[in-house]
């Protein structure tokens, strides 16, 4: 059902398997894919409450589901619960220490908390682990931004848009870093003017 795109129809045949495999307390491993697969289901209708009570327990049912917590995140992200996304994202990297996005995620949480340094050591890592994640390097430059750091922010755009070239956030970014370090250029040179004329 969930590739003929009846998400809701899918959704309540998942809950009543799930339903079924708790009351009998059978098959395990159907239950925590029924569980997989309504959270993603949830995912897919924008219903962020329910996926994250969805992936909740399957991660009590299976704390070592990396697939599992990563749905959990997202959910959580969708929900701007940076805390609980936080909490959930160490139990993440433990599990999948080379998986870009949980490093992607960290630097989304510091981008949010106006953390940017923070985000970009957590960026940087992501980006290692896999270049071609086009909103890394757009989160990179925004992050280059707020530290006034504007080269760096037009290079992360650039990154971006090599990737994506229509990607209009990068775009708007490359063009706001590349405004900002014009116009710190010409007030660096006002200023020494000021102070060379005497």
């Amino acid at each position: 059902l969930l590739k003929l795109g009846v998400v809701h129809e899918a959704i309540l045949c998942l809950t009543k398997a799930s339903n079924y495999f708790r009351k009998f307390g059978i098959g395990h491993p159907l239950l925590k894919q029924t569980l997989l697969e309504k959270g993603k289901s949830h995912l897919k209708q924008r219903d962020f409450r329910l996926a994250t009570k969805t992936f909740e327990e399957l991660t009590e049912l299976d704390p070592e589901s990396a697939e599992a917590w990563q749905g959990r995140i997202e959910a959580l992200a969708s929900l701007g619960n940076l805390t609980a996304m936080n909490e959930c994202l160490d139990i993440a990297i433990k599990l999948r220490p080379n998986h870009h996005l949980n490093y992607y995620n960290r630097g989304l949480v510091y981008t949010h908390k106006k953390n940017s340094k923070v985000a970009i050591e957590a960026l940087i890592k992501a980006r290692e682990l896999k270049c071609s994640y086009v909103m890394t390097h757009v989160l990179l430059s925004e992050n280059y931004f707020h530290l006034k750091q504007f080269a760096k922010a037009t290079e992360s755009a650039n990154h971006a848009l090599i990737l994506d070239p229509v990607h209009e956030e990068a775009n708007l970014r490359r063009e706001a870093a590349m405004s900002a370090e014009q116009d710190s250029l010409l007030l660096g040179r006002t200023i020494v003017m000021q102070y060379s004329v005497f």
